[in-house]
């Protein structure tokens, strides 16, 4: 999975990231061409994502701040 896997540079050695990759290491990730995890803009909007589906033969995309 960890080719999936675009996380911002500051959240790399995180324990938050650590734990969401365990827990999502079990899934089937075969379809999905990509997980990005960034910092959000500020605390108002600290988490938001998006799940963009499958378009012209590309696999899912997701997006997460």
């Amino acid at each position: 999975m960890s080719r999936f896997w675009r996380v911002d540079k500051a959240l790399e050695d995180s324990k938050g990231l650590a734990w969401v990759r365990q827990r999502l290491g079990a899934y089937d990730w075969s379809k999905v061409d990509w997980i990005s995890v960034r910092r959000g803009r500020s605390e108002k909007y600290a988490f938001r994502g998006v799940c963009k589906m499958p378009r012209n033969g590309a696999g899912y995309r997701i997006n997460c701040n």
